[in-house]
């Protein structure tokens, strides 16, 4: 029987991709698909959920193809006829379910509570061309942990770094961590890209850049993720500069961290 890296390999390839434009899609590092096909790692749950919907393909079944669907299922049914019945009063009342939640989607965007009139930080006035951040010389894990300033009417992104350990899909323990970012002040914030830089000395880094195409939008909340996984070793933390512009097209960029230093290892 095939692996999970053959099957993948194969399936990406049958979908005539790369391993760039399969990171894009699924929202995660092309160095993390070359490790899933050289079978090093393997997928999270979540993974392998958007692996299924870019590729088609359910690989946590062992056939490597997706189940078959309700509809396939319906059509065995000897009770067609009852089933047609069944569907002239569903479809109606599925579209006043829908209906009633796209109000109520619409009431809570109107009606909920801004970040901004509780725990923002207090804003302060600075030029257009102060927006972004001075970037230093040489980066180091301090510039990262030294935070923003928010600017008064401008974009102001709140950061939810996050990381674990999983020890169960491979032999050596792998981490996944993962940087969520919202804009919270109810500003326009276009992203344009995202730097990562992964520490292994507080100046000594590897650095990548990632286009706004390849970060993960959740559009119902307006918030962005980026992701990615490594194994354990001995890595102080990534930082993160994230550049975009405001609704008046000046350039501004904020920056964050995910700490690797006191990230579960076991």
């Amino acid at each position: 029987m095939p692996s999970f890296a053959e099957k993948l390999l194969d399936a990406r390839n049958a979908a005539h991709m790369t391993q760039e434009e399969l990171a894009a899609a699924i929202g995660v590092t092309r160095t993390t698909v070359s490790s899933w096909e050289n079978g090093r790692t393997q997928p999270n749950l979540q993974d392998l959920q958007r692996l299924y919907q870019v590729l088609g393909r359910n690989f946590s079944d062992e056939s490597g193809k997706a189940p078959a669907g309700p509809a396939e299922a319906g059509n065995a049914s000897a009770d067609a006829p009852a089933a047609q019945k069944r569907k002239k009063w569903q479809i109606p009342a599925l579209c006043a379910v829908l209906a009633v939640l796209a109000v109520c989607a619409v009431l809570w965007l109107v009606l909920r509570p801004r970040a901004a009139e509780t725990n923002l930080p207090p804003a302060v006035k600075v030029a257009a061309d102060q927006l972004t951040l001075k970037e230093p010389e040489k980066y180091t894990v301090s510039w990262f942990k030294e935070g923003n300033v928010r600017a008064e009417g401008e974009p102001w992104l709140v950061f939810s770094p996050s990381v674990k350990v999983d020890t169960q899909s491979q032999s050596d323990p792998f981490w996944y961590y993962k940087l969520g970012f919202t804009e919270a002040a109810g500003h326009s914030f276009t992203l344009d890209w995202v730097n990562e830089y992964i520490f292994w000395a507080e100046d000594e880094y590897h650095m990548e850049t990632v286009p706004a195409a390849n970060v993960w939008k959740d559009e119902n909340k307006e918030e962005w993720e980026y992701g990615g996984g490594m194994p354990v070793q001995d890595i102080l933390c990534s930082g993160f500069l994230v550049v975009g512009h405001d609704a008046q097209g000046h350039p501004i960029s904020f920056r964050s961290y995910v700490d690797f230093t006191s990230a579960p290892r076991e």
